[in-house]
């Protein structure tokens, strides 16, 4: 994919980004006045935008299930793999508390209150788990725009990092806010 279908791709994967900065940073805030429950959803959201940002990259824009973290496992590349694999079980339990951390439920007769459920450990787990997934994300998109600029520039990825053109995106909103408005203004709605 070239040209501007390519860069309406990484113009959504770079939002879908932010948005999951925005879930983690949420996540402190959260579990610093106690609720542990809201910080386990942020976290799973920062999970789950995260992915959905390399999906985006990959072309994949709409999927029918719900489970994009198992997708982006089939899709991704081979040198991803195993990365993505080692933390799978964690993202898993954090989808499998997804539920319990918004929803009351019955269980044994008796009512589960998602405010009470969950302790600071299970917040501390779930931000560590999203964090982890957040940044293995930055670190695939990353690769891919290098393959791109590389590729357009008619050079291999070491000569790139050689030469000092790699791309390194910034790790904070902000940060990614100014890069998607420099150099994807024409795909972003702005103020």
């Amino acid at each position: 994919m070239a040209g501007s279908l390519q860069q309406k791709l990484e113009a959504m994967a770079l939002a879908r980004l932010t948005e999951a900065i925005n879930h983690l940073d949420r996540c402190e805030s959260d579990k610093k006045g106690g609720a542990f429950n809201i910080s386990i959803y942020n976290a799973h959201q920062t999970c789950e935008l995260s992915v959905k940002a390399c999906l985006a990259l990959l072309g994949i824009e709409e999927f029918r299930r719900h489970d994009p973290f198992k997708l982006f496992i089939m899709k991704a590349d081979e040198s991803f793999k195993p990365r993505l694999k080692s933390i799978f079980s964690e993202v898993t339990e954090l989808e499998n508390r997804y539920v319990p951390s918004k929803y009351d439920s019955v269980k044994e007769g008796r009512l589960i209150i998602p405010s009470l459920e969950f302790e600071e450990k299970d917040a501390d787990e779930s931000i560590r788990v999203a964090a982890e997934c957040l940044e293995l994300c930055f670190g695939f998109i990353e690769s891919k725009l290098n393959e791109r600029l590389a590729k357009e520039k008619k050079i291999g990825l070491g000569e790139l990092k050689k030469k000092k053109l790699d791309i390194k995106l910034p790790r904070d909103k902000q940060g990614l806010i100014s890069c998607l408005k420099k150099n994807y203004s024409n795909f972003i709605k702005v103020d």
